[in-house]
C-alpha cells in the first residue's frame, strides 16, 4: 500500500520541509550575487530559453487557532520537458487536533479542557503544468504563468473522545480528486528561488467509514471545492 510507505516517510517529510524553508529564507537574507541576469532572463519553464528546468518545492504551515491548530507539510519533485511543461509528484501530509475548555462529558464531569480530536491526513498529488511564454512580465517581474492540471489520491484518520456526546471513536476515509489550476512562480532576488502561488476548483469524491460505540456507519459523498496552494521552490536549470 503506497499509504504506508508515506505513514513511515512522515518525519522524512517534516524534518526536510523545515530544512528547506530554513534555507529558502536564509537564501532570500543572502547579499550573495547570483551569476544570472539582473532582469530575470533566466526564467524557469521557458519556451525561449536554451535549457530545461527542475524544481525541489517544500512546505512547511503552521497555524494555530484558539485550542485548535495543525502543521501541512508538502514535500514534492517537478521535471520539466520541451522546456515549457512538466509533470511532477507531491507528498502532502496534515496533522491537526482541537479541544474545547468547560466542557462537559456525557457522565456529567466538567473538564477545564476536554473533547479532544485528532486528524491525520496524507495525500500523494500527480500534475502536469503548462507555462506561458509571456516574456515581457517574465524578464520585469519575474514571473512564470502556467495553467495545470492535477489528480489527487488521499487518506485521512481521524479520533474524537467518545466520552463526550455525539462523538464517535475513529472515522477513516479515503478520497480522490482531480482540479485544475492557475498559478505562477515569482523569482525572488536570488533567482533559483521562487514562491510559487496557485488557485483552482477540484471535484472530490469520498468513502467515509465512521465507528461508533454501538455500531460502524459507511458513506460516501461528493463535492467540489476551492483549492489554493503555495510552495517554495528551490529551481535548477540544465542545459539542453
Amino acid at each position: 500500500m503506497i499509504f504506508t510507505v508515506i505513514n513511515s516517510m512522515r518525519i522524512i517529510i517534516v524534518v526536510f520541509s523545515f530544512f528547506i524553508a530554513t534555507v529558502t529564507f536564509a537564501q532570500l537574507s543572502s547579499r550573495t550575487k547570483d551569476s544570472l541576469d539582473n532582469r530575470f532572463i533566466n526564467t524557469p519553464y521557458n519556451l525561449k530559453s536554451d535549457y530545461k528546468t527542475w524544481t525541489i518545492k517544500a512546505t512547511c504551515l503552521p497555524v494555530f487557532i484558539g485550542n485548535s491548530g495543525l502543521i501541512s507539510n508538502v514535500l514534492g519533485m517537478e521535471y520539466g520537458f520541451m522546456k515549457n511543461q512538466s509533470i511532477s509528484i507531491d507528498l502532502n501530509y496534515i496533522y491537526s487536533e482541537d479541544s474545547h475548555d468547560m466542557v462537559a462529558d456525557t457522565a456529567g464531569v466538567s473538564h477545564n479542557t476536554g473533547n479532544y480530536s485528532y486528524s491525520n491526513e496524507e495525500a500523494v498529488f500527480a500534475y502536469y503544468r503548462y507555462y506561458f511564454s509571456w516574456q515581457k512580465i517574465r524578464e520585469s517581474k519575474g514571473l512564470s504563468f502556467y495553467s495545470s492540471c492535477y489528480f489527487r489520491y488521499g487518506y485521512v484518520e481521524r479520533k474524537e473522545d467518545p466520552a463526550f456526546s455525539g462523538n464517535y471513536i475513529s472515522q477513516k476515509e479515503s478520497n480522490y480528486a482531480e482540479g485544475i489550476l492557475f498559478g505562477a512562480i515569482k523569482q525572488c532576488n536570488y533567482k533559483r528561488l521562487g514562491l510559487d502561488f496557485n488557485v483552482g476548483v477540484f471535484d472530490k469524491q469520498k468513502d467515509i467509514a465512521t465507528i461508533y460505540s454501538a455500531d460502524t456507519r459507511h458513506q460516501g459523498s461528493s463535492n467540489i471545492g476551492v483549492k489554493i496552494g503555495f510552495t517554495l521552490d528551490y529551481l535548477i536549470f540544465v542545459k539542453n
